[in-house]
């Protein structure tokens, strides 16, 4: 309900709009197309984030078009890169409502880029699969939190309040999931909170001046297919605590992982391999490097994906 209101409402659009949406389901078995599938029953068309490239732009082009597609939503640095290969192939797709963007850093030039090659308005937003608070964006581009779904808390590295519009990490509270009550939570990103907006129906709402999230590179495979998200990669690998993928050329990749005594090197790294190049194509060449921890930027957060190209 508080996403039905806060988000779609603000955008002009509702439960009931086709939508087309970019996650990070594997929905297929094999990279031919369509690399979309249809959700009969919610009228969205769910589109292959693993696919996108200059030879394939052609079937996602279909599946907005098949699933009447009103309105995108889903990881911003995804629905960006479509848009941008229906620049460069010089495609116009359909008119749509709203962009609705979520899970990574929206930033101005992906927002530009939007609003051009769909001709609407782009909304961003923030929440989470636990359900410990929303941040969604206003008509007038303001982040607005709703304090009525989780407690948010803006803390630095000694559990303090940071000042009004200072940069500190996000700890919350969520009023909203009975199953998995998270208390204090560390979310692991960092957010700015500014002054509180009052509505003329005695709502108040803080607004978030920005959500300083971490903002992964793309990889590029030698198939032309650009990729933000491994988690496929990694999923289920036995012994594995933590990963970074780091691409020097557009045929050299490497697996950065941080491992304990229950990991299997042989069938790990034949697993995750196989699954790399699913992604990217045969002609990858794969190293493996085990290390201690992984590095950390100056903010502090862990880089998932480093290109170098």
């Amino acid at each position: 309900a508080a996403f039905e209101v806060r988000i779609r409402e603000w955008a002009g659009v509702d439960r009931f709009t086709p939508r087309g949406m970019i996650g990070g389901r594997k929905i297929l078995k094999s990279n031919t197309p369509p690399f979309y599938r249809y959700n009969y029953f919610e009228k969205q068309t769910y589109f292959s984030a693993y696919h996108i490239g200059p030879s394939n732009i052609n079937s996602y082009l279909k599946g907005i078009i098949d699933g009447k597609v009103e309105y995108m939503t889903g990881y911003a640095m995804s629905n960006y890169l479509l848009a941008k290969e229906f620049e460069k192939a010089g495609i116009i797709p359909p008119k749509m409502k709203a962009i609705i963007t979520s899970s990574e850093t929206l930033t101005n030039e992906m927002r530009r880029t939007l609003e051009k090659v769909y001709d609407c308005k782009v909304f961003d937003s923030y929440s989470g699969v636990e359900a410990c608070g929303l941040i969604s964006e206003s008509n007038d581009r303001k982040l607005l939190n709703s304090p009525d779904v989780g407690i948010i808390e803006v803390l630095d590295e000694k559990a303090n309040k940071v000042k009004e519009n200072e940069i500190g990490e996000l700890i919350s509270t969520g009023l909203l999931n009975y199953g998995q009550p998270l208390i204090r939570y560390k979310i692991g990103d960092r957010i700015s909170l500014g002054c509180v907006k009052h509505f003329n129906n005695n709502t108040q709402m803080p607004v978030v001046n920005s959500i300083n999230g971490r903002i992964e590179d793309v990889v590029i495979g030698p198939n032309g297919n650009v990729m933000v998200r491994f988690h496929s990669v990694f999923i289920d690998v036995d012994g594995l605590i933590a990963s970074q993928i780091v691409q020097q050329t557009i045929s050299h990749i490497i697996l950065r992982l941080v491992v304990d005594h229950l990991y299997n090197n042989v069938t790990s790294e034949t697993v995750m391999m196989d699954r790399l190049k699913y992604q990217l194509g045969n002609s990858i060449e794969i190293l493996f490097e085990y290390v201690s921890e992984l590095p950390k930027t100056s903010s502090g957060k862990i880089k998932a994906v480093i290109s170098k190209i």
